[in-house]
């Protein structure tokens, strides 16, 4: 029952007027662009937020291609997204139960006013994100070593990239 949801659009970050980053290897998204996930949980890139592909060490890199290269880049956005916490994680199953469409929730997201169908992306640890790139690749119909070699970069080397939670003391 996974899939994508939205386009996938995005343009690098030192075209885009509204964005402070000049970094040439950095994009920015033009739409939110979502994952539904096999329990009914959509994992959303948001429009204007910052991605590089998931942080896939370069060795594994050297088997795979860029996260940002062809279809990788499809697959790794939510990844990414999470780890720089700048995703937005929706319990959709009561939506869907009730006769939402996916799109129509990826498209009206920001006028949901029942903070119970969010959950906090820190409420879900690494694992659970690095759990969610395999299956964005399932569903994109990545070959099974592929799977296994970035599954392993990412809970390898992925630690340096994850922004964990902090908190804030007043």
């Amino acid at each position: 029952m996974s899939k994508f949801i939205g386009k996938y659009d995005t343009i690098c970050s030192i075209y885009d007027d509204f964005t402070a980053c000049n970094d040439p290897n950095m994009y920015v998204f033009q739409e939110d662009y979502g994952f539904l996930r096999n329990d009914m949980t959509m994992v959303v890139s948001p429009m204007s937020t910052l991605t590089d592909g998931a942080s896939i060490p370069s060795i594994a890199q050297f088997f795979i291609g860029s996260p940002l290269s062809g279809d990788n880049k499809f697959w790794s956005a939510q990844h990414d997204s999470g780890y720089k916490n700048t995703v937005i994680v929706i319990k959709c199953r009561s939506l869907i139960e009730k006769g939402m469409s996916p799109e129509h929730i990826l498209k009206h997201w920001r006028n949901f006013k029942n903070e119970a169908l969010f959950i906090h992306r820190n409420d879900l640890p690494r694992k659970w994100w690095d759990q969610n790139l395999v299956q964005a690749m399932e569903c994109w119909d990545e070959p099974w070593l592929k799977q296994k070699i970035v599954y392993a970069g990412v809970r390898l080397g992925g630690w340096r990239h994850f922004k964990p939670n902090v908190k804030k003391e007043y």
